[in-house]
């Protein structure tokens, strides 16, 4: 009875409403319209596009080119918070950054500066017989090469350190040198194959697609329910401390009837993409996996972001976990790129359909991943509990009260 009462207090607050009306729009005008449908290659095609693939003899001279046209344009574009950055070169970082292309390179710092005929790479249209023809054009540098005593994984760490130096963010950082100079033009017959993946599997490969879109409102959307529930109970505070109900109950009813609310919506919605799936497709798509897969890798987006809202909410008093977290989730959204699956990545994304095949090898991360963020707002929710106990029990007249006194003996 109180699991269903809490529950109904929180899908009729008006919080929640707004929660269901931004989590349709992104459904609506980002996930629904980018269900295109998927051709397979042609064959005797020009381009199929491009795949990584980690080769140092590629990877090494494109990138050194790369920082070598930096240092001579005095900077690097770069994204050390997901939003584009021109660094400019401070005359100090300009003199490290000197150290280091001589480190990886047969070019000196007198050989780097008295060369002056630099010409930055661009790309040109050509016109041929009435066909228009784009031509990368490399920039015009001096000839160096590289350091033969510099092996990959030395070469690696210079790069690193040129990243860390240009303030991060940029296309020599660890996350990004790979997929950003290891690129190799993509074959019919790999083409191919990726596309026979996603055709073996529509259902895991829009499901991917479904969760990487509802995962970047779903990882925080929840929040500001949960806050604004929690924070309208505190104005009934005497009421609740003299209910016969345990603080762990309260609290964990309270939080797993949010949970299941705030899923469910999620879980139509998904079955409404698995059928537009098959309608595309005029097949008959797995529903049960599209849904299964989708509730794994969102359930504990949602339950994570809840469980921060409670326990800030009760910590605070106030809706300063809101912008806390936020915070925290605007940052990791923009530094995890279009396509990232990290142990601790609080945003897991998968920007495409394609790419199937390569969900087996990731699989274990993914877990760990979800199994994590689950156990971790678990844990949450009982400090919640623990906190509201208190309180009931006259120990703690406010979360402030416990914050002050935890920093006071920090300092002495």
């Amino acid at each position: 009875m109180l699991f269903l009462k809490e529950a109904r207090r929180f899908a009729f607050s008006l919080v929640f409403i707004i929660y269901l009306i931004a989590g349709y729009a992104m459904y609506s005008t980002q996930f629904a319209s980018d269900m295109v449908y998927e051709t397979p290659p042609v064959k005797g095609a020009e381009d199929y596009g491009t795949i990584v693939v980690e080769t140092p003899e590629i990877l090494m001279p494109i990138a050194t080119d790369a920082l070598v046209s930096g240092y001579y344009e005095g900077g690097y574009g770069s994204y050390p918070i997901g939003f584009y950055k021109y660094a400019k070169l401070t005359d100090k970082k300009r003199d490290k950054l000197a150290e280091i292309i001589s480190e990886l390179t047969t070019l000196d710092r007198e050989a780097l500066d008295s060369f002056t005929s630099y010409q930055a790479g661009q790309t040109v249209s050509l016109t041929e017989d009435g066909k228009s023809q784009i031509v990368e054009v490399p920039p015009e540098l001096p000839e160096y090469s590289l350091n033969p005593d510099v092996d990959y994984e030395e070469f690696r760490e210079l790069m690193s350190e040129a990243d860390k130096l240009i303030g991060g963010g940029t296309y020599f950082s660890d996350m990004n040198i790979v997929d950003s100079f290891s690129r190799v033009p993509k074959t019919y017959e790999q083409a191919l194959a990726e596309y026979n993946a996603f055709k073996g599997d529509i259902a895991g490969s829009y499901a991917r697609l479904f969760c990487d879109y509802m995962g970047i409102v779903l990882t925080v959307l929840p929040i500001f329910t949960a806050t604004a529930f929690a924070l309208r109970d505190r104005r009934a505070a005497e009421l609740i401390y003299v209910r016969k109900v345990s603080s762990l109950r309260l609290t964990l009813t309270r939080y797993l009837s949010a949970a299941a609310v705030s899923i469910i919506p999620v879980a139509l919605l998904s079955v409404m993409a698995a059928v537009k799936a098959g309608a595309m497709y005029s097949e008959n798509v797995d529903i049960l996996r599209f849904v299964l897969m989708s509730m794994g890798l969102l359930a504990p987006s949602i339950l994570i972001s809840l469980s921060v809202g409670f326990l800030l909410a009760e910590l605070t008093g106030s809706s300063v976990g809101i912008l806390i977290y936020s915070a925290i989730w605007f940052v990791t959204l923009n530094i995890s790129g279009l396509d990232s699956t990290t142990r601790f990545g609080l945003v897991l994304r998968h920007n495409s359909v394609l790419g199937i095949e390569n969900l087996p090898a990731e699989m274990p991360i993914i877990i760990f991943n979800r199994v994590f963020y689950t156990v971790l707002s678990l844990l949450l929710v009982l400090l919640s509990a623990v906190i509201l106990d208190l309180k009931r029990r006259g120990k703690l007249s406010d979360g402030k009260t416990l914050l002050r006194s935890l920093f006071s003996k920090s300092a002495a």
